[in-house]
């Protein structure tokens, strides 16, 4: 039998380190998946879908539906799909006059995570994580977002209205 060379030679120690070191980045990209899959099996479980049960999908449940998706796709890194659902959830709080929901100030700040950790937009992020704790002011970020750039950006958002500038006459 004949054993390929790459596999008959021991890896050298700086071989084995960046594999090691490999091992732990993917064991911590695994936590946030899983710390992910745990939020969105909450979301799931809290609005079973209507569609199963053959019924119209409320609002609700459609945005409920929209974030869960955003929030698979931001897992991903696919950050255009991701705001895409995100704005198809803003849409439908809209036309549906939940713009003062909870659940709307939680696809603002799914929004504001995409700008900054997809597009480093910081002024985007900020825009989004403003309005959402305008809507609700005790908002905070989730396990499966939160990161320590992201969490600075959300503390930099404010739930005053901005002031315009006075105009001089």
């Amino acid at each position: 039998m004949h054993i390929p060379s790459v596999l008959a030679t021991p890896p050298s120690r700086a071989q084995a380190g960046g594999r090691q070191q490999a091992h732990v980045v993917a064991a911590a990209r695994v936590f946030q998946l899983l710390a992910l899959a745990a939020c969105v099996g909450l979301v799931a479980f809290a609005s079973p879908s209507a569609l199963a049960k053959g019924k119209k999908q409320s609002p609700r449940d459609k945005i409920i539906e929209l974030n869960r998706k955003a929030l698979e796709s931001y897992a991903a890194q696919d950050y255009d799909d991701a705001l895409d659902c995100l704005a198809t959830a803003l849409k439908e709080a809209r036309e549906a006059g939940m713009e003062d929901d909870k659940l709307n100030a939680r696809t603002y700040l799914h929004v504001g995570a995409v700008y900054w950790t997809g597009f480093r937009n910081h002024e985007k992020a900020l825009e989004s994580f403003t309005q959402a704790k305008q809507i609700r002011s005790d908002i905070q970020l989730t396990a499966a977002i939160e990161t320590p750039e992201l969490r600075t950006i959300f503390e930099l958002a404010t739930v005053e209205p901005q002031m315009e500038p006075a105009v001089a006459k």
